[in-house]
């Protein structure tokens, strides 16, 4: 009896050894590459960056870190992920920087050889919308370098379509690529403080021009700082725009 079990024990550590070691060949040691912060933002002092992404055992990450430096995960090989790097001012949310795990691969190999992926600016409206997706359970089979050159060519700024509504549209099969599009936008007269930053890095400066913050702004909801200042625009298609401005804590 007592060979027996013995045995039994020396088959599962076996077992649990070629179960680890095959583990093992499905994970991939990676580079992250953290996006500077954009000129558009360096009238805001003291954004910060964290990093987020799923582990091989599909549990959520978080990360601190700083813009320019490098970090070494595990990603799971062959499987589709995002990863993001989200930005908050004072607390607030920024648009955040990100990539598509394995889509966005660097040919410049990363520390001590591995691979190496950067996170971008304009890369990070592409990731959410693959981090929509699997937030509601299926990747919907999406070409995300084609979606990614499709917004480039439509949309100077990607946040104006929100990549959650994309995300439903793709596992509706509504999606079409001219549904990267806005409304036609209109002049708004900002509160007389400023500058004023908004929260995407591709969104439109607002100018001072004689003693007035102007800026041209499309449909739908918008944000902006300066300050100890958030400022909130909603902007219908039809009607009158309505602004919230508050101070941040």
């Amino acid at each position: 009896m007592t060979r027996l079990c013995g045995s039994g024990a020396t088959f599962l550590v076996a077992a649990l050894s070629a179960s680890c070691s095959l583990f093992a060949l499905d994970v991939s040691h990676v580079d992250i590459g953290i996006a500077a912060i954009p000129p558009y933002w360096k009238g805001l002092e003291g954004i910060e960056l964290v990093l987020v992404w799923r582990d091989v055992a599909g549990s959520q990450r978080r990360l601190p870190v700083s813009p320019g430096e490098s970090r070494a995960i595990e990603l799971q090989r062959g499987q589709r992920s995002a990863v993001i790097v989200e930005a908050s001012y004072k607390g607030r949310p920024l648009r955040p920087a990100g990539a598509i795990w394995p889509d966005d691969l660097s040919l410049t190999a990363g520390i001590s050889g591995s691979q190496r992926l950067e996170t971008r600016w304009f890369e990070g409206w592409t990731a959410c919308v693959l981090r929509a997706l699997d937030d509601l359970g299926e990747e919907g089979g999406v070409d995300f370098v084609r979606l990614d050159a499709e917004a480039r060519a439509r949309l100077a700024d990607p946040w104006l379509v929100d990549p959650r509504r994309v995300a439903l549209a793709i596992l509706e099969r509504s999606f079409r690529v001219d549904s990267l599009s806005v409304g036609a936008s209109r002049r708004m007269i900002l509160p007389p403080v400023g500058p004023w930053y908004g929260e995407s890095p591709f969104a439109e400066a607002p100018i001072l021009l004689d003693g007035e913050w102007e800026v041209d702004v499309a449909p739908g909801f918008h944000r902006w700082y300066s300050g100890d200042l958030e400022l909130f625009v909603a902007v219908p298609a039809d009607g009158e725009p309505v602004m919230l401005l508050r101070g941040i804590e």
